[in-house]
């Protein structure tokens, strides 16, 4: 029913004879899901370099061939199950099989630029998914900063201490030597802090002239007060 033709050392075609009775022709029908008329076989099967010859006398049969090699369909054939049926003639060939070293490389460079620009489709998509997160945090960073600052506007959230920028320690040093070390309110020379004469919160900065020495009774009283 098959033949295997030798064209070459390196080539050889899969003809299909005949297979009928005296009233029904057996002739099979090829279904080949490749995307193209031709592809590179390196020895792994897939569902995109199948070849199934399916009859309704014999059932399916699958064509096997020796790697590597590149394929290439001859006959009229289906590209899935469910396409109609292409029953081929008598004497057709099937697919003619290449196994010279430039068929081989032509076929190891597509197979090459392929897998690159199935790297590269990867890439990409996994570089947008990272830049779609990035993008999510930044809107939200943003939202939230809008949030703490309707917050604060409305009295509900007060500045943390710890968001304050530190005081240098010469500032330190010319406010302690301006006020003598002791507490610009009672005297006292005892748990000193460094106080914002127009609070930190009212937008006051950390200069000499807007800093004094309280002790922390004092501090405590004025609280969040001017002065």
């Amino acid at each position: 029913m098959f033949d295997w033709i030798e064209i070459n050392q390196y080539k050889k075609i899969l003809r299909y004879k005949s297979l009928r009775s005296k009233d029904i022709n057996y002739a099979p029908y090829i279904i080949w899901s490749c995307k193209e008329s031709e592809f590179y076989y390196y020895g792994q099967i897939s569902y995109e370099n199948r070849i199934s010859i399916i009859s309704q006398f014999l059932g399916e049969i699958v064509i096997h061939y020796e790697p590597p090699c590149v394929i290439k369909i001859i006959a009229p054939h289906s590209s899935n199950i469910f396409a109609p049926k292409i029953q081929i003639q008598d004497n057709t060939d099937i697919l003619e099989i290449d196994y010279s070293p430039e068929a081989i490389k032509r076929g190891q460079d597509k197979m090459r630029e392929e897998f690159r620009k199935e790297r590269e489709r990867e890439e990409a998509i996994k570089l947008n998914e990272i830049k779609t997160k990035l993008l999510e945090k930044k809107k939200k960073r943003e939202l939230e900063k809008r949030a703490l600052q309707e917050l604060i506007d409305e009295g509900e959230l007060f500045p943390e201490a710890n968001k304050r920028p530190p005081i240098p320690k010469d500032v330190v040093d010319a406010v302690w030597n301006r006020d003598g070390g002791k507490c610009v309110y009672c005297g006292s020379n005892e748990n000193l802090h460094l106080d914002h004469i127009i609070p930190f919160s009212k937008g006051g900065d950390t200069s000499v002239e807007n800093l004094q020495l309280l002790c922390q009774k004092c501090n405590l009283e004025k609280s969040n007060k001017i002065g």
